[in-house]
């Protein structure tokens, strides 16, 4: 799926799927928990890590980028999602004061069911205008 990849993906991968996907980020799933979404990964931590890698790689002489994606994502936890059944209102009011873009919309069993993008939700609400006079 394009919005979603395996809890065992090493980094490398998991970077490479978002740039070839053109992604700003990705839910990371367990196929062991009944593909339960475990957690997200997203641009942001991925220059986190890059930070960091370099460093921590200097010192242990391991490839850093071989490590599975879930030591760099955003646990479950601390993601901020939708069930499948949320309003409109209620998402938009979620995000009011947050930067997130995309927000993964999770089934009954904590599975990817889909991906709420609040700029296209927004332009439609605002009936699709992308002129001055719209958003």
């Amino acid at each position: 799926a394009k919005f979603a990849i395996d809890a065992t993906t090493c980094i490398a991968d998991a970077v490479r799927h978002l740039a070839e996907k053109r992604l700003t980020f990705v839910c990371v799933v367990d196929p062991d928990q009944d593909d339960r979404v475990v957690g997200m990964l997203s641009e942001r931590d991925c220059l986190k890590w890059i930070v960091r890698a370099d460093s921590s790689a200097f010192f242990s002489g391991r490839d850093a980028t071989m490590e599975p994606v879930t030591r760099i994502m955003s646990a479950a936890e601390r993601m901020l999602s939708l069930r499948h059944d949320t309003t409109v209102f209620t998402a938009l009011s979620m995000v009011q004061h947050k930067i997130w873009r995309h927000l993964p919309v999770l089934d009954d069993r904590e599975r990817l069911a889909g991906v709420l993008d609040i700029r296209k939700l927004l332009l439609e609400l605002d009936g699709g205008r992308t002129d001055d006079k719209g958003m």
